[in-house]
């Protein structure tokens, strides 16, 4: 289960990294 959810993770910094670094100052979610 820790797998996929690191995939996916993966995936989504990748495909918007410039949104995870901003996660974690500004937060949107």
């Amino acid at each position: 289960m820790q797998k996929t959810r690191n995939s996916n993770n993966h995936a989504v910094v990748r495909a918007q990294p410039r949104l995870h670094q901003n996660a974690t100052e500004i937060q949107p979610y």
